[in-house]
């Protein structure tokens, strides 16, 4: 303190400002130095709780070694083993549809009711039969036949092959008996010599019996020819005879076929297809009904490489990939045959049994191969795949001032096989480590990452 005295004589006490600012201004920045070094330890302190918070939050699992067992899928169209295929025989006209497709029926159920009408087949027949009848009575009357031939084969006396032959062989005996005769007569004839009485009756005498002789083949010759025009005949009209028998069956089998206006299934199952409706007309050649006899399997085939097959088994049961869909299902591998298309791949023939299951429906399947050991098996989402290829992320531990520091590194893999849940893979790794499962955001190779809470590394 100092005092001062003004112009008019009073005197001020003035106190040492100079001094007291200078030690304010100390305090302060001492002050500051204490709080920033306060912060910095708390900095320094916390860094690591931080900075976690920042980072991806991982969730690992240690690569292990041991057995799986892969398996192999695909599907295909479920077709029906040994169908029966019902027919109807004739044109008819479909009246009613008594099921559709999907439909169980029992043996015995209609299928189909037609109407009242005659086949298109059974008219033609009648047709047919008409036609030869006046054909057959044309022929037997056509002259070719004598008297006692048409009345013989109207009493149904058909002349057998042996008949023929011998009633052939005695006029041709009796032919060569008189050509031979002929030529001795000539012989005769052109020995006699002179022209005496005694040489010229001589000459008369052969002339007649030559004559006669000629008279004799000319007239067996004749007789030849008509046995072989009435055989001919014969058989041409036996032949005749024998189609309009035939002809009679079947016009007989078609009308007692066209009283029958429903038709039923011959045996139990289920119906798979229906080729008409109703107003259709039926084809002898077409299959009317398509049926899935009860208690059969169906069919579904794939094709998959032959590696695949190569760890199969024939009688291996095999699972719908979609199983919650069907209530009641078995399915079975029954046979690997080669693919006629690829030669590197096989088909796989699959029965299945299942209520739920029709023709055409697409069955997607799941049947297990042999189970192998492998080295590397790691769980399926630690599986990535980039332009680079197929790889995994390893945690690394790396130590600093403040603890530990957990970095992902990629490591490249090849997949050997997968089940469900895990893939056995080829890689670079000592066994032991560390392979991340499951990330709270996108990891990279070399990001820093921290673990989840309840991983034990």
């Amino acid at each position: 303190m100092y005092q001062i005295e003004d112009n008019k004589g009073y005197i001020t006490e003035v106190e040492e400002v100079s001094d007291k600012k200078k030690a304010t201004r100390k305090d302060r920045i001492k002050t500051a130095i204490i709080v920033f070094l306060v912060i910095m330890l708390i900095l320094t302190f916390f860094s690591n709780t931080i900075m976690n918070h920042s980072l991806s939050q991982v969730s690992v699992q240690y690569v292990t070694s041991g057995e799986i067992t892969p398996k192999v899928r695909g599907a295909g169209q479920a077709e029906v083993t040994n169908p029966y295929k019902l027919m109807i025989k004739g044109s008819r006209t479909v009246r009613l549809v008594n099921v559709k497709v999907g439909d169980t029926v029992a043996e015995g159920d209609m299928i189909y009711r037609l109407k009242k009408t005659s086949s298109t087949e059974l008219e033609e027949a009648k047709k047919n039969l008409a036609t030869l009848q006046t054909e057959y009575e044309k022929d037997m009357f056509s002259g070719n036949l004598s008297d006692a031939d048409i009345y013989r084969i109207r009493q149904g006396n058909w002349r057998t092959t042996d008949s023929m032959q011998s009633q052939l062989s005695g006029v041709n005996g009796r032919l060569t008996s008189a050509e031979a005769s002929v030529a001795a007569a000539k012989n005769k004839v052109n020995s006699i010599t002179g022209n005496g009485k005694k040489a010229q009756k001589a000459r008369a005498e052969a002339e007649a019996s030559l004559s006669q002789w000629e008279a004799a083949v000319e007239s067996i010759t004749a007789e030849r020819d008509k046995l072989i025009e009435s055989i001919s005949a014969e058989i041409d009209l036996h032949a005749k005879y024998d189609e309009i028998e035939e002809t009679k069956a079947q016009v007989e089998s078609l009308q007692k076929k066209d009283t029958r206006t429903k038709v039923k299934s011959p045996i139990a199952g289920r119906i798979v297809s229906l080729s008409y409706s109703a107003g259709d007309e039926t084809s002898p050649d077409t299959e009317a009904a398509v049926i899935q006899p009860e208690g059969s399997a169906m069919t579904v085939h794939f094709s998959v490489t032959k590696e695949q097959a190569a760890n199969l088994k024939t009688g291996t049961a095999a699972e719908a990939q979609n199983a919650w869909y069907y209530e009641d299902f078995s399915a079975r591998l029954e046979a690997i045959n080669r693919d006629p298309e690829n030669k590197d791949n096989r088909i796989l023939v699959f029965s299945v049994v299942c209520p739920e299951v029709e023709a055409g429906d697409n069955i997607a399947l799941t049947v297990p191969q042999n189970s192998v050991y492998y080295d590397y098996i790691v769980p399926n989402s630690a599986i990535h795949e980039d332009n680079q290829g197929k790889f995994i992320l390893i945690v690394e531990s790396k130590q600093s001032p403040l603890g530990n520091r957990y970095v992902a590194s990629r490591v490249n893999v090849d997949v050997l096989a997968s089940d469900e849940s895990v893939s056995a893979i080829s890689a670079i790794l000592l066994g032991y480590e560390y392979v991340i499962t499951n990330a709270t955001k996108p990891v990279s190779a070399g990001e820093q990452v921290r673990l989840a809470e309840d991983a034990d590394v």
